[in-house]
């Protein structure tokens, strides 16, 4: 059981960290955290016969707390720099025709 804990405080502090270093949004993080707790949760059901159903409503409510903490922060004080950061950006290349 140590090494769920363990893996799961590496887990949480790279999700931290992404959206401490603006790498990601908040939405985007908690998504890959309800994605990987699900899928861990199938391969504990397969590998050890068992659901962890009850872990599971756990880490979706610690990630709701962590998120309801985070993004207000995020936005408050990064939002308008990330979107401009993540807005689509035009190219354009100017091309010419050559005859002959």
């Amino acid at each position: 059981m140590a090494i769920y804990a363990a893996a799961a405080f590496v887990v949480t502090m790279i999700a931290l960290s992404r959206m401490y270093l603006q790498a990601h949004w908040p939405s985007d993080v908690l998504a890959g955290l309800l994605f990987g707790t699900g899928v861990v949760s199938v391969f504990a059901f397969v590998i050890h016969d068992r659901p962890i159903a009850g872990s599971v409503g756990k880490m979706a409510a610690i990630l709701g707390l962590v998120l309801a903490i985070v993004y207000p922060f995020h936005v408050r004080s990064s939002f308008d720099t990330a979107k401009i950061k993540y807005a689509n950006q035009l190219q354009i290349q100017a091309m010419t025709t050559r005859i002959g």
